[in-house]
């Protein structure tokens, strides 16, 4: 009975844990979840310099270079994610998911660069 409890407490516990962090699974790593907060600290710096930095090109294209800035901080991540999943399906599955949630984000700091950088004027 004890252990029908403690097991109840556990699974309890878990789905609380990924309730306040719905993007962090059960297997992530305090490792990976510090690469995780790097990755997306690199997503906004990019996107907030290429965002003023190239004003006339498409937010479209703009994102790609964010991603592509980023390769790094991205490659540790998947690194570290299929190591904690032990599976390279989960662990690139892991940062696409990230890259879409963080996508509306990134994209809404490209425009609000571009707003405010006197290089770019009215290039929208």
């Amino acid at each position: 009975m004890a252990a029908l409890a403690a097991g109840g407490a556990s699974s309890a516990l878990l789905t609380q844990q990924k309730d306040a962090a719905s993007q962090s699974p059960a297997w992530m790593s305090i490792t990976t979840a510090s690469l995780t907060a790097e990755a997306e600290q690199c997503y906004r710096r990019e996107a907030r310099w290429q965002g003023s930095a190239y004003c006339a090109s498409p937010v479209a294209d703009i994102l790609e270079v964010v991603w592509a800035s980023c390769f790094g901080e991205e490659r540790n991540l998947l690194l570290a994610a299929i190591e904690d999943s032990d599976s390279d399906e989960t662990g690139m599955n892991f940062l696409a998911d990230l890259e879409a949630r963080s996508r509306p984000d990134i994209v809404s700091i490209i425009k609000d660069s571009r707003s405010i950088s006197p290089r770019c004027g009215d290039s929208d």
